[in-house]
């Protein structure tokens, strides 16, 4: 039976790797796409229709992880011009999928980096 505590640790660890990889300094030079902690806030996927209609909706399109896998990281900036998805694809690669309203138009790109595979489930020692 798996524990509670090691899914925990499992998505944990995921979502770790996912914040650490997007970073600013740990993205390359070649894009001006970066989390910065102070002007991002993680937000659930349920909460994304509190910011209106234009925003929920690019999160709907973003929102497009592999099923089965571990849940996404949801993200807005404090101006509400950016929105971040973030998942974790099965062979560990670290995808940034986001939209930035620039002249208001909402501009998506999306940026795949090579991540920590995602820890197996059995391997988690809880000693």
């Amino acid at each position: 039976m798996i524990s509670n505590l090691k899914v925990e640790i499992r998505l944990q660890d995921a979502h770790e790797d996912l914040l650490n990889s997007f970073a600013g300094d740990n993205v390359r030079s070649s894009t001006s796409f970066s989390i910065d902690p102070d002007d991002f806030e993680i937000i659930k996927f349920s909460d994304t229709t509190n910011f209106g209609n234009d925003i929920s909706t690019e999160f709907d399109e973003l929102e497009n992880s592999p099923i089965g896998l571990l849940v996404p990281i949801f993200l807005i900036n404090k101006d509400r011009d950016k929105v971040v998805v973030l998942y974790k694809e099965g062979d560990g690669t670290n995808v940034a999928r986001y939209s930035e309203k620039i002249d208001g138009k909402w501009i998506r790109n999306e940026i795949r980096k090579e991540g920590r595979p995602i820890p197996d489930i059995d391997s988690i020692d809880l000693d």
